[in-house]
């Protein structure tokens, strides 16, 4: 299980694990790992579309957030980032 932050409505973090167990089996999903080279930047494309749409303002700043956190990893760690395969 990966770890990521959550930003909650009044804009504050909280260190958490995502429970998968919500979802249901047979619902679709799409995983974006840090190691992609664009996913900081799909992420950041989905908080923004998320606050477009009229969105929680805590689920655009946790997109944010996650996707800062990926562009830093990259930076820490640019011989583990590649295009996806």
């Amino acid at each position: 299980m990966v770890n990521h932050w959550h930003v909650d409505k009044n804009g504050d973090k909280t260190w958490l694990e995502p429970s998968v167990d919500k979802i249901d089996i047979d619902e679709p999903r799409f995983t974006i790992r840090a190691q992609d080279k664009i996913s900081w930047l799909l992420v950041r494309i989905w908080a923004y579309l998320v606050k477009l749409s009229g969105g929680a303002e805590h689920k655009y700043l946790d997109g944010m957030t996650i996707a800062h956190e990926m562009e830093r990893w990259q930076g820490a760690n640019p011989d583990r980032v590649k295009v996806p395969d």
